[in-house]
């Protein structure tokens, strides 16, 4: 399911319109139109608000083959993650930061298992 799928069923689930989800994120709603309908990727700030307001599981989001709604949302502080989802999140932000014309090599991500927590 794409990005834009996904996210229009958090927004069903939430009972929101597309004006008060694009309110929601920060953006006009018809950059929130376009995320909905993959017509634009969607941008790290939204994604960061989609997790830390919405607690949307930005690995099942990101991951276009997982379908399964039982990990739409992060269950308390528990963030599911593994190697393969890390590089493509990882993937994700290098390209819509790219998109912004930052470049790759001032990127650098640490694996949270390297994290002491």
């Amino acid at each position: 399911m794409s990005i834009g799928l996904k996210l229009k069923k958090i927004r069903k689930i939430k009972k929101k319109n597309q004006k008060k989800f694009a309110e929601i994120l920060n953006v006009s709603e018809k950059t929130y139109w376009n995320y909905e309908t993959d017509k634009q990727e969607i941008t790290v700030p939204c994604l960061q608000i989609l997790q830390a307001i919405l607690r949307v599981n930005l690995n099942w989001l990101l991951d276009e083959n997982n379908n399964n709604d039982a990990q739409m949302f992060l269950d308390g502080n528990n963030i599911p993650t593994s190697p393969d989802t890390e590089k493509m999140i990882e993937e994700k932000i290098k390209q819509v930061l790219g998109g912004l014309g930052v470049p790759s090599n001032l990127l650098q991500f640490v694996p949270r298992s390297d994290i002491q927590e």
